[in-house]
C-alpha cells in the first residue's frame, strides 16, 4: 500500500511485487498480507517515478534462517574435523584438514548471508526516473 503520510488512506495497493507510477514528494510504503513479511518505509521521490515494490516473503525468512543456521553447524563441524586432522597420526589427515578448513570457509560466509536475509523486514524497492 502507498499513501501520502502513515496515517492517510492508500492512494496505491497490489497483491505480490508491484509498479505503480507516483507524482514526485514523501510517500509512505506499508506492505503486508499472506505469506508476505510486514515492513515499511518512507519514500522521497524528487522526480515523477516509476516505483517496483518487491516485498518479503516469509519462504524467503526461512530460506535466510536455514542458511544462517547451516552456516554455525559448518563452522562448528570444521573445527572439530581441522582439530582431528591434526592431531591424527595417518597419511590422510592433510585431506580431512582441507575439508575442515573448506566447511570453515563455506559456513563463514553462509552464516552473515543467512541472518541478514533473516533479518530483513523491509521491502525491496527499485526508483526509476520517468522522462
Amino acid at each position: 500500500m502507498l499513501s501520502f503520510t502513515e496515517r492517510d488512506p492508500p492512494f496505491a495497493e497490489c497483491v505480490g511485487n508491484c509498479i505503480v507510477h507516483i507524482a514526485p514528494g514523501t510517500h509512505w510504503l506499508r506492505v503486508g498480507g499472506p505469506g508476505v513479511v510486514e515492513g515499511e518505509r518512507e519514500l522521497d521521490i524528487e522526480w515523477p517515478s516509476r516505483v517496483k515494490v518487491q516485498p518479503r516473503t516469509e519462504d524467503g525468512k526461512r530460506t535466510g534462517l536455514t542458511l544462517g543456521i547451516l552456516g554455525i553447524a559448518l563452522i562448528g563441524a570444521g573445527a572439530a574435523l581441522i582439530f582431528a586432522g591434526e592431531s591424527g597420526s595417518n597419511s590422510g589427515e592433510g585431506s580431512v584438514t582441507l575439508l575442515g578448513l573448506a566447511s570453515v570457509a563455506t559456513g563463514a560466509v553462509l552464516t552473515p548471508l543467512g541472518w541478514v536475509k533473516y533479518a530483513r523486514t523491509s521491502p525491496t524497492v527499485e526508483v526509476e526516473a520517468l522522462e
